[in-house]
């Protein structure tokens, strides 16, 4: 069996070579679930990044910065994924 690195990354190279790698911080994620035997439990995983204000404009007023539906609905991140 390959690794995923061992496929994708080179294709990942070859359809952007100018891309800067140089600047973009990355995160790595395994966990060893052993042996599959049943499917009775599934396995979900969420990784997000949160930025408020999320929404920068530029306008004849000046810079307008401005956040998303998101905030309406939740006061923090814990709320949302409770």
């Amino acid at each position: 069996m390959r690794r995923l690195s061992e496929t994708l990354l080179p294709l990942f190279f070859l359809l952007f070579p100018d891309a800067d790698y140089s600047n973009n911080p990355t995160l790595g994620l395994s966990v060893d679930l052993g042996t599959i035997k049943e499917l009775s439990q599934a396995v979900v995983w969420a990784i997000g990044v949160v930025r408020d204000p999320s929404i920068r404009t530029i306008s004849y007023g000046g810079i307008e910065s401005r956040s998303t539906y998101f905030w309406t609905r939740y006061q923090n991140i814990s709320d949302a994924v409770s």
